[in-house]
């Protein structure tokens, strides 16, 4: 079975749906109305289910899934609440499971002032920042899960200067890829592959 934790608008499940990756798929979300929009869209297909539930308590059996999805909502968590969605994703996932993640890699937040009350808050509703792969390689073996694969993010600009570019892309990434990374830090969307231990 597969679980799509924070399931939102069903981006994910649609496309599992499109290529019929999977036999059992279930969409957890916190959205009542977001989940009877899902049921209503999925109606026809019995492969799928969906359950109002949060990334804490998932209302799934334990050891009941073979990999669960959790994109963009590990950022959206306060700490507690990502520790505590981490052990359930552990929970949840059966020995040897995977775990599909994103999260924005080494955020630098803007925060905005509201001009009436002078609440803070983040224009992305993040509550997480700053997050990088050594930080969530902890996070994660904390629960049992260890990190197999990392996509890190694609760098769409350029270094401005013709020197820099040929240096990061013809010397450091080929030979010194993590040198490159570090040197030319790219902020963006970070994918990762992790395992729960047998």
């Amino acid at each position: 079975m597969i679980a799509d934790i924070g399931t939102g608008s069903g981006t994910v499940v649609s496309l599992l749906q499109r290529r019929r990756i999977a036999r059992r798929v279930v969409g957890v979300d916190l959205s009542a109305s977001s989940i009877a929009a899902l049921r209503a869209k999925f109606a026809g297909d019995p492969s799928f289910s969906f359950q109002v539930g949060s990334i804490t308590a998932t209302g799934l059996d334990a050891s009941s899934c073979d990999v669960v999805i959790c994109t963009e909502t590990l950022e959206h968590l306060f700490p507690a609440d990502f520790n505590a969605g981490l052990a359930e994703i552990s929970r949840v996932l059966k020995p040897s499971g995977r775990l599909l993640a994103s999260v924005p890699l080494e955020e630098r937040p803007n925060f905005v002032v509201c001009p009436e009350c002078t609440a803070i808050f983040t224009p992305y509703q993040h509550m997480l920042f700053n997050f990088t792969i050594d930080a969530l390689r902890q996070a994660l073996a904390a629960h049992g899960l260890e990190i197999l694969h990392v996509v890190h993010p694609i760098d769409t600009g350029v270094p401005r200067r013709a020197w820099k570019r040929a240096l990061k892309d013809r010397v450091l990434r080929s030979f010194f890829p993590g040198l490159a990374r570090r040197l030319f830090r790219v902020a963006g969307v970070t994918g990762l592959v992790a395992r729960k231990r047998a």
